[in-house]
């Protein structure tokens, strides 16, 4: 008897907390896509997509045609019509300093949005120290001092590391081949600055919200000062004593091209961005989605978009303070060779 009140009054309580909420799904997926990072270092393109139902197979969202008028500091520099969903504009060049907007007309709807690309990040100096370990590694410990100007500003660290390998020609081919292999170097750093993005309790030693991949970070520690970064990351080698050992494809120790694969260069690229508010709380809100939208335990969490009447984002980053350290192990001239892409990265 006893187990049967207990039960009932289980049911009684979970039914009290019933909540019926209306969900417009129709509304949802229609909405008018627009993505676009536009840089410095790059010509103006952005994609135009529409939203799915979430009840549709494949969640993939469908390109859709429609036109685009371009602003820039409020004066109106292109009106063009998209292909597949793609605006491109071989012509534009994003600029420091420079506010754009897009109107976007498309599918009976007019969307908009709106951002900036910051100036180039002034960094003041940048130290090295390099060790080898026993485990054929290279541990590479940076400091970079960064002078940040009065107002609100938003970084992004990034680490490109590129090999260039020559392969031998093999039997039935006398060509020679020539691939560039390129990846985004992990950073292992305990900077507070990076620490500070997801650390939901306001906590300055403890951060207990996702790792931050993304490696963005705000200037809340040194507004308007200078701040050094201190950040470090480990890379593979080849030991001369036995070069059949290490990663990477190649073997920069031995430049006898018939006996296989032979590293031409190594080069590493420190990118310093400066990212507008758009792209910074995009990306943070980004990562809290990826980390939580699985967890039925935890809040929903939306993916920011500054996209007016529609939805995704459009955005500005400025990427011209770069570090590159380059070792050339055989000589070459880029002008003789055809460099076929293996492999590549996106951020």
């Amino acid at each position: 008897m006893k187990n049967t009140i207990l039960f009932s009054l289980i049911i009684v309580t979970f039914l009290s907390c019933t909540k019926t909420i209306d969900f417009d799904d129709e509304e949802l997926a229609h909405l008018v896509v627009v993505n676009g990072m536009i840089g410095t270092d790059q010509t103006f393109s952005a994609l135009l997509t529409q939203s799915t139902s979430i009840l549709t197979d494949g969640q993939t969202s469908q390109p859709i045609e429609g036109t685009m008028d371009l602003y820039e500091d409020g004066t109106i520099i292109k009106h063009f019509s998209s292909y597949l969903g793609d605006f491109s504009a071989i012509d534009i060049q994003p600029m420091a300093g420079k506010n754009y907007r897009i109107v976007v007309t498309a599918d009976g709807r007019q969307v908009e949005s709106e951002t900036n690309i910051p100036l180039q990040t002034n960094v003041v100096s940048i130290d090295t120290v390099s060790a080898k370990t026993e485990f054929n590694t290279i541990i590479t410990n940076y400091k970079l001092k960064i002078k940040d100007p009065e107002g609100e500003d938003y970084y992004r660290l990034v680490i490109v590391h590129e090999t260039l390998t020559m392969f031998p020609k093999e039997m039935g081919n006398d060509t020679i081949r020539y691939m560039l292999y390129t990846s985004q170097n992990g950073i292992m750093t305990e900077d507070p600055v990076f620490k500070s993005v997801y650390n939901n309790f306001g906590d300055e030693l403890i951060d207990y919200g996702p790792e931050n991949e993304y490696s963005i970070f705000p200037d809340s520690y040194f507004q308007g000062k200078e701040y050094t970064l201190q950040f470090k990351t480990y890379s593979y080698y080849r030991n001369p004593a036995n070069p059949n050992t290490g990663g990477g494809y190649g073997n920069p120790n031995n430049p006898d091209p018939t006996t296989g694969p032979q590293q031409i260069f190594d080069r590493t690229t420190i990118h310093i961005q400066h990212l507008s508010k758009d792209i910074y709380t995009y990306m943070k809100y980004l990562k809290l989605y990826d980390q939580y939208h699985d967890n039925p335990f935890s809040e929903p969490v939306a993916v920011y978009s500054n996209v007016k009447n529609g939805a995704g984002i459009f955005a500005g980053f400025n990427d011209e303070a770069k570090f590159i350290y380059e070792d050339t192990y055989i000589p070459y001239s880029m002008d003789t060779i055809k460099v076929e892409e293996s492999s590549s990265y996106g951020y």
